[in-house]
């Protein structure tokens, strides 16, 4: 079964809240590895989290009839609840989904690969957490 289809299943089999958590959950485990290394290699952590193309009201490549997909609702929620997660802490990470909200021009070369102009944008907001 393809991840894609797993998820799907979860959200309709075990509804939202549960996947919403295993969405942290993996994003836990993840921080929690990548501290570890961190540690035992003796690097500073910094983890991002960035927009999502897919999510982004100005991407030309996301087509309507994708955006009211079940699927994209899924996406959203998920997204939504990741971010809330590390709001409250949950999450170590610094959340710079919304570093391209203001940015004019185009910030995507397809439906998820940043544009030059955006990847400039992301790197200031990453230098400017890690000053």
């Amino acid at each position: 079964m393809s991840t894609r289809v797993c998820r799907e299943v979860c959200w309709r089999e075990n509804g939202p809240r549960e996947c919403k958590g295993e969405i942290v959950a993996y994003y836990r485990a993840n921080l929690k590895l990548l501290k570890a290394l961190a540690d035992a290699y003796g690097f500073g952590l910094h983890a991002f989290y960035q927009p999502n193309g897919l999510l982004d009201d100005t991407n030309p490549f996301v087509r309507a009839h994708a955006r009211g997909a079940p699927s994209y609702r899924y996406i959203s929620e998920l997204v939504a609840s990741a971010c809330a997660a590390i709001a409250r802490g949950e999450m170590p990470m610094n959340d710079i989904s919304d570093a391209l909200a203001n940015m004019p021009g185009p910030r995507y070369l397809d439906i998820a690969h940043y544009s030059p102009e955006a990847n400039a944008v992301l790197a200031r907001a990453i230098a400017a957490h890690m000053r």
